[in-house]
């Protein structure tokens, strides 16, 4: 019975994880970029610790007020609210974004805009950071306990 039930666990893990590689590899295809938000200046909207999908095929004539914006900002790439829009001849030329809780504002142009907020999943992002800091000896370890469980003689017979 035991055996049965830590077969079942670990099938179902076995199964999450490869879900969640092929959604991830989807989403990447697709041109979606995962990004793992670090600060709290998108608060209460889009909490520390989440993972948020940045759209890279958006455009930014694509771009309106209120939409999340990411933005590169001295090599760091930032998430921020838009809250205006800077047109030439109906054109967008670059858009205005800040944080939530900041009235510090920044211009963003297309040489620095990144992508759209899409898909988020709060607090998630946690893992991924520390996979993505502890790099490959965190993914190694993970496959490694998989590949354990997964080679115990789970149906052996008594004599």
């Amino acid at each position: 019975m035991l055996k049965t039930t830590i077969r079942n666990i670990y099938t179902v893990i076995c199964c999450l994880v490869i879900a969640l590689v092929l959604a991830l590899g989807v989403a990447v295809i697709a041109g979606y970029q995962p990004k793992v938000l670090l600060s709290e200046s998108m608060e209460p909207e889009v909490i520390r610790g989440s993972l948020v999908f940045v759209d890279t095929n958006a455009t930014l004539d694509q771009i309106m007020v209120g939409d999340n914006v990411v933005f590169d900002l001295d090599g760091v790439q930032i998430l921020h609210k838009v809250r205006a829009v800077h047109t030439d001849d109906g054109v967008v030329e670059s858009v205005v974004v800040s944080g939530l809780g900041s009235s510090d504002e920044t211009l963003v142009d297309s040489s620095t805009f990144i992508g759209r907020q899409g898909a988020t999943f709060p607090r998630l992002g946690k893992y991924f950071y520390w996979v993505e800091k502890d790099g490959m000896w965190a993914g190694i370890s993970v496959a490694c306990v998989l590949i354990l469980i997964g080679c115990v003689p789970w149906n052996r017979k008594k004599k």
